[in-house]
C-alpha cells in the first residue's frame, strides 16, 4: 500500500514537473520572441534613422555657387593723371588674387587700347585679350567688355597692358615694374616701375 502512495506521489510530482518545465520553456520562448521582435525593430528604427540622417546632413563636396567679384591693382588710391605721348604700348604684371572669368577691364585713361598678355620668362608673352576704349576728353575709368569671359588663374602671372596718351597710374600703392615696346610683339624694353592701376570686374567660384 505504501509503495503505492510513494510511486503515485512520484508520477504526480514527475507529471508537475513535466508540466512546470513546458511552461517555462513556452514562457521562455515566448519572452525569446518578443526579445527578438524588440531587436528587430529597434534595428529597423537605427537604419531609419541613420538614413534620415544621411539625406539630412549637409554633403562636404558641394560646391559654391559662382558670384560677381572684383580684382585690380592699386585701386585705394587716387589716379594719377601721367602722360605717355609716345604710341608705344606698356606693360605691367598681374596676378590675380582669385579664380576670375574676367567679363570687363578698366584702365583709368583717355582712350586707347588695352589688353591681356601671358608671361613668357618674366616678359609679357602671347595676346589673350585685345580691346580698343572709347576716347574720353579727360581720363577717367574707361574700359572694354570681354566677351566670351576671360578665365585667369588665381597667383599666376599675366601682363596688362596699354596704348594711350595717358598711363594709368595711381598716386600711391604698389610699384610694378614697366616694359615698352612698339607692338604687342614687342621687343619689349624695361623702362623702370609705375603703380599702376588697374579694375578687373567679373564672376567668381565662391
Amino acid at each position: 500500500m505504501t509503495a503505492f502512495v510513494v510511486v503515485g506521489v512520484g508520477c504526480g510530482a514527475r507529471s508537475q514537473l513535466v508540466a512546470s518545465r513546458e511552461e517555462v520553456a513556452a514562457d521562455a520562448g515566448d519572452r525569446f520572441d518578443a526579445a527578438e521582435e524588440d531587436v528587430i525593430s529597434t534595428d529597423v528604427a537605427e537604419e531609419r534613422d541613420a538614413d534620415e540622417a544621411s539625406i539630412d546632413a549637409p554633403s562636404h563636396d558641394t560646391i559654391e555657387e559662382p558670384v560677381a567679384c572684383e580684382d585690380g591693382q592699386n585701386t585705394a588710391f587716387m589716379p594719377s593723371d601721367c602722360g605717355s605721348g609716345t604710341g608705344l604700348w606698356f606693360a605691367w604684371p598681374y596676378s590675380p588674387t582669385r579664380d576670375i572669368w574676367v567679363q570687363r577691364i578698366e584702365l583709368h585713361t583717355a582712350g586707347g587700347n588695352l589688353g591681356v598678355l601671358t608671361d613668357a620668362n618674366g616678359l609679357p608673352g602671347s595676346v589673350l585679350f585685345q580691346g580698343t576704349m572709347p576716347a574720353t576728353a579727360m581720363a577717367q575709368w574707361i574700359g572694354v567688355d570681354v566677351a566670351p569671359p576671360l578665365f585667369l588663374q588665381a597667383g599666376v602671372p599675366y601682363w596688362l597692358v596699354e596704348q594711350s596718351e595717358v598711363c594709368s597710374q595711381a598716386l600711391g600703392g604698389t610699384q610694378f615694374i614697366e616694359y615698352n615696346a612698339p607692338t604687342l610683339g614687342g621687343p619689349w624694353t624695361t623702362t623702370g616701375t609705375g603703380s599702376y592701376t588697374s579694375h578687373l570686374y567679373g564672376v567668381c567660384q565662391g
